[in-house]
Formats: structure tokens, sequence, C-alpha cells
């Protein structure tokens, strides 16, 4: 309904909207930049983060702290229009950037991004590499 969709729309309300309305639309054409520059492209859920889709798309974002603020393994460069329009990431998420390897101005951690519908046609940048500080070149598993 169109109530629904207009509740659903923006980055602050996805994820909750989602949580109260059970309503869940995929967003086609979300493309994730790989470290070797080549792309891929997938469907995204509203409400999802960013790590989420990565993780269930088989994209190489490590996640290492599984969403909990605690590292900057699933640091990602946005587009400048969609950084511009989500909401000014936390204290705690600018202390784990601090840390990621190849920090741009358009970085952000991909799990505090949630998708949102107007996130259609978006790139994401993958980073060529990540900074494990709990183990140098280990990767975790996803869940």
């Amino acid at each position: 309904s169109r109530r629904r969709h207009t509740r659903c729309s923006g980055v602050s309300w996805a994820r909750r909207c989602v949580q109260e309305t059970g309503y869940q639309r995929r967003v086609h054409g979300v493309t994730f930049i790989n470290k070797d520059e080549s792309e891929t492209t997938v469907q995204a859920e509203v409400g999802d983060s960013l790590l989420e889709v990565a993780h269930k798309n088989d994209i190489d974002l490590e996640g290492a702290c599984e969403a909990s603020l605690a590292c900057s393994t699933c640091h990602v460069i946005l587009e400048q229009g969609l950084f511009e329009r989500l909401e000014e990431a936390s204290p705690e998420e600018e202390d784990m950037l601090d840390l990621a390897f190849g920090l741009k101005p358009t970085s952000r951690l991909g799990c505090q991004v949630i998708v949102d519908e107007q996130m259609e046609g978006t790139k994401v940048r993958l980073p060529k590499a990540t900074r494990n500080m709990y183990v140098d070149g280990a990767k975790a598993k996803h869940h």
C-alpha cells in the first residue's frame, strides 16, 4: 500500500519498519565493486545491513566482529549521494573507521548501513584490503 511504502522509505526507518510490519521489498541492482575491480550485482532486502547483503551473496566482506562495532573489517566506500543521505556515523563507528585500511571521505562500516528502497542501482566499493586487529590475515567465517 502507499502508506506502507511511504513508511518504509529512508534509512532510519527501514529496519524498524520491517520489524513492525513484516514488510519486505527486495531492492534489485545493488552492485558491489570487488577488490579486483569486478562488479557483482545482487538483490538486497530492505532492512538488511550491507554486511548482511554481502554475506547472503558470498561477497568478500569480512565482518570479523559480527556487527558489534568492534572492528573495521566490513569497511565499504559509498557513492557520494548515498553517503550524504545517510544518518551520520555514530562516535563508535567513527572510532572503528579510524582503523580502516584505505579510508575515504565516503567510508562507512557495512554493518551500520541499512538497505532502503532508495538504494536501487547504488554501487558499493570494497577496499583493496582490511585490517583485522584480532588476527592479521585471518578471515572470519560467515554465519
